[in-house]
């Protein structure tokens, strides 16, 4: 399954596909496991980036670089494998890649002379400095 990320980066965790019997044991399959962005999720001009297709080796594909190039909310992903049933992902968000902090209005606000800002970094919505100013005069 993998998780938020940001257009453009690599998608975090990278996808990883078990095969395996009826008993839990890794699958003696081989061949390979295709991946793809389901249609009408995500973005509409969305691309999925990076090896598509990989080889199962020991019952396991593993993707390493795959990414979204446009942000967009409710992407789902599928993959699929020859004679075997497709398998879907839950939906997951990509966010416009940002460099660093910015400065953002949720949570910031004027307390008596004193101004509160938060600072976020958007591709992740967590918070990561608070810093408090003391208003000035203007003169």
């Amino acid at each position: 399954q993998p998780g938020n990320g940001s257009a453009g980066a690599l998608l975090s965790p990278q996808p990883i596909v078990l095969l395996t019997d009826s008993f839990g044991n890794p699958a003696s399959n081989t061949g390979t496991v295709s991946i793809a962005i389901v249609s009408g999720t995500g973005g509409a001009t969305a691309t999925l980036l990076g090896t598509k297709t990989v080889n199962i080796v020991d019952g396991t594909a593993t993707f390493t670089d795959l990414k979204i190039d446009t942000s967009s909310r409710d992407y789902t992903l599928v993959v699929s494998s020859s004679g075997l049933p497709a398998i879907t992902s839950l939906p997951f968000t990509v966010w416009i890649e940002t460099v660093g902090p910015v400065m953002n209005v949720w949570g910031t606000g004027i307390i008596g002379t004193f101004i509160l800002i938060t600072l976020l970094y958007l591709s992740n919505k967590r918070k990561i400095q608070q810093v408090v100013f003391k208003k000035s005069k203007s003169v």
